[in-house]
């Protein structure tokens, strides 16, 4: 989040140097309270200090309409990629029709009474037909040929190692080998009955259903489907309807008492779909790819490990405003790719290296905003800091106060206090509404876009930065973050370093400072904003006296040591690790790096 500081950046080259072009002096007996946040009152501008706006978030409702449980849509998915696309919608309607479809797969008539059938039989190979001979029709060097008894037309085959075969008129024929094995197919070339020396198998036919077995494995084909029954890796049910296209197979997996605990269906594509009834999910494989969307309809995209057929590292995740957040375990950057499904019908330009989403009523105030400033922005937070980030990154800017209010609120009636001038959130920034003005004069809504809109950018970028190299779901301490970014925003403006500078100084003097577990774990959002400005004082004193000593190498290598796997996040004790990560970086406990600010303060 970013505080109202005057201030000029200009950008000169690549370098993106920044020189200051307005001063002020800190107040008489100032302290750190809510005035600090409009200090330019001291100037000619005149803040603008708008009530508190009460906000719920945004809610994203789920595909309601219609599926075809019989015949669903699904099942035609060409390609794994097309599921890779942020879309609440879809995806809700998604995890509908494959629930829906294979709950009703489970109890399909046909389905059920094959399994039942198939359960019951006994599968034996009926006896081979016998090597009867009638008269010799020709001889063989390894054997000789006669006509087959009471069959007209058919002829048998013997040879000299035992081995007989019969050929009937109507081209079916039966086949007796060496080992005792024997088949019996009919004119397609379809095996009717039969015994497998080798391995055990049978294949016997009982009215319009054909059964084969081999230990535990047991099949049967009849007009209305094939079913088998399979053991390895685990117990399961294999259903394939009549006239399906190739490859399409239903998966029913069962426990020891036979009772269906999870269903899948394998599409013509080889796209596989469960369900997951224990975790309420339906899990998509492809290869060593998978989709899991949960019964809130928010999906993931993960590794797949296909010999323990579960999900492993995730990937991407998908959230119902139209973002997509990638390559999150790493190594390198994650970040996130934003399709919005917010209401206000946001339209998209390229301005130098961000996206900016803007609303229609905001088209013509476009103009005021620098291409080469934003990337002097991008190149002067990069070097300052010696972090990398994302070629392209997100800018969101609502049309009112009101929308900007529900993109920052976490639960229904969110209430906000004090209006930070943008903030970072999901790897994009969202800024300050530009049509709505922050000043009470012409002259201050020229400052602000002339100077202020990139000074929020270059805080606000640090926390995309930071965000990326640790992973965007990995929980970093607040204190660093915040830090970090007023440390890289006092770079750009001398009177921005002094602010803090003096506000940090009067409320270390005042003993007043944050405790700094709870400087830590909570963001500004959740102090008043008098604390919230000496959270952010004491977090700027820290980040700069630590890079003073250590280096932004350092201080980076600690940033890093935070990234977590997606899956591991939730389980992070931050108030913990933060000291122990501190200490294996630094090489000193955190309560005397603390002494540092000590020192800074003559004490």
């Amino acid at each position: 989040m970013k505080k109202l500081i005057a201030g000029c950046l200009i950008a000169l080259g690549a370098a993106a140097i920044f020189e200051s072009c307005a001063t002020f002096e800190a107040p008489k007996g100032y302290i750190p309270d809510d005035k600090v946040v409009y200090l330019r009152e001291k100037l000619e501008f005149g803040p603008i200090q708008y009530k508190p706006i009460s906000a719920d978030p945004y809610v994203f409702p789920p595909d309601e309409t219609p599926v075809n449980t019989e015949k669903p849509s699904f099942l035609g998915i060409a390609s794994f990629d097309d599921l890779l696309k942020p879309d609440f919608g879809a995806d809700s309607r998604l995890y509908r029709e494959v629930a829906a479809h294979l709950g009703y797969m489970e109890a399909i008539p046909a389905f059920v009474q094959m399994r039942g059938r198939l359960d019951a039989e006994t599968i034996v190979a009926p006896p081979p037909l016998p090597p009867d001979r009638g008269d010799k029709v020709k001889d063989y060097t390894n054997g000789a040929q006669f006509a087959y008894p009471g069959n007209q037309g058919a002829l048998i085959s013997v040879l000299n190692d035992g081995e007989y075969f019969v050929d009937f008129a109507d081209k079916s024929s039966f086949k007796y080998f060496a080992d005792g094995s024997y088949s019996r197919l009919d004119p397609a070339g379809q095996e009717v009955f039969g015994l497998d020396k080798r391995d055990g198998s049978v294949v016997m036919t009982d009215g319009d259903a054909t059964f084969t077995a081999r230990g535990d494995f047991r099949r049967m084909n009849s007009p209305q489907g094939m079913v088998e029954y399979v053991t390895d890796p685990e117990p399961q049910y294999h259903y394939s309807l009549p006239g399906a296209p190739a490859g399409q197979q239903y998966t029913y997996f069962v426990n020891p008492e036979k009772k269906i605990f999870e269903c899948s269906v394998t599409n013509a594509a080889g796209i596989r779909f469960d369900t997951l009834p224990d975790e309420r999910s339906v899990l998509i494989t492809y290869g060593d790819r998978a989709v899991q969307i949960d019964s809130s309809y928010q999906k993931e995209l993960a590794l797949f490990d296909q010999k323990a057929h579960k999900s492993t590292d995730i990937l991407s995740a998908y959230l119902p405003e139209g973002l997509r957040l990638a390559n999150l375990p790493g190594p390198g950057l994650s970040y996130g790719v934003l399709d919005p499904a917010w209401p206000e019908a946001y339209k998209s330009a390229m301005i130098g290296p961000f996206r900016v989403l803007y609303t229609a009523k905001d088209e013509s105030l476009l103009s005021k905003l620098s291409a080469d400033r934003l990337t002097g922005i991008v190149r002067g937070d990069q070097s300052v800091t010696g972090l990398s980030s994302a070629d392209v990154r997100t800018i969101v800017i609502p049309p009112d106060l009101l929308s900007y209010c529900r993109l920052q609120a976490s639960k229904p009636g969110s209430v906000l206090n004090w209006y930070p001038s943008g903030f970072e959130t999901k790897d994009y920034i969202v800024m300050w509404p530009i049509s709505v003005p922050r000043y009470a004069t012409p002259m201050g809504q020229d400052y602000f876009f002339a100077e202020e809109f990139y000074e929020i950018i270059a805080h606000e970028y640090v926390h995309l930065m930071v965000g990326e190299n640790t992973g965007i779901w990995s929980p970093v301490p607040t204190w660093l973050n915040e830090g970090y970014a007023v440390y890289v925003e006092s770079h750009y403006s001398p009177e921005c370093k002094a602010y803090w500078d003096m506000t940090f100084a009067v409320a270390y003097n005042r003993h007043s400072l944050l405790d700094w577990d709870e400087a830590t774990i909570h963001g500004t959002g959740y102090f008043p904003v008098a604390e919230a400005r000496t959270q952010y004082a004491q977090s700027y004193a820290l980040v700069s006296a630590l890079i003073a000593k250590f280096g932004t190498s350092k201080l980076d290598e600690y940033v890093e040591s935070f990234r977590v796997k997606p899956e591991d996040a939730g389980k992070v004790d931050l108030k913990a690790d933060y000291r122990v990560k501190f200490k294996k970086v630094f090489g000193i406990d955190f309560e005397d790096a603390l002494k540092l600010l000590q020192a800074g303060q003559g004490s």
